[in-house]
């Protein structure tokens, strides 16, 4: 297998599992007719076809990202699948999306983290970071709306 094949593989894996993951969890979202999955009553609120298709983009970038971070040290890697768990787990510490104190103190931790990613990958790790950029315009969004649901 040539270095470029090898490269092409190595590129379809991360972004592969990333697809398969965020897949599996928006089938539970909406097989399970999740709040989320479903989309709000009020005009900032996307419907949840919106959401999914949001987290698929998103978790498509993740997957290049890290694959951008072969032969980076480990913790690069490590922290993007932490980052990627904690996404993940979203509808199942929220409470199947229903609990909105927990869902915004989940939405901020989430924002943090991934500022906290893109900085930290900043200085070595460039395109990653802007692979994960789009998540805090997307987080930074699901915070208000879900504060305003607090109002």
């Amino acid at each position: 297998m040539t270095g470029q094949a090898r490269s092409r593989l190595g590129l379809f894996i991360p972004v592969g599992a990333a697809l398969l993951e965020v897949a599996a969890v928006n089938a539970v979202i909406f097989g399970l007719r999740l709040p989320g999955g479903v989309g709000g009553h009020r005009l900032i609120d996307p419907p949840g076809r919106l959401v999914g298709a949001v987290w698929t983009v998103l978790f498509i970038l993740f997957g290049l990202a890290f694959w951008r971070l072969a032969g980076r040290p480990g913790w690069y890697r490590w922290a993007l699948g932490l980052f990627m768990a904690f996404c993940l787990s979203y509808p199942l510490y929220t409470l199947g999306l229903s609990n909105v104190r927990i869902a915004l103190g989940g939405n901020i931790a989430t924002l943090a983290f991934a500022i906290a990613l893109v900085i930290s990958f900043w200085g070595k790790a460039r395109t990653s970071a802007a692979l994960i950029s789009p998540s805090i315009a997307w987080l930074s969004f699901a915070t208000f709306a879900t504060f305003e649901q607090l109002r």
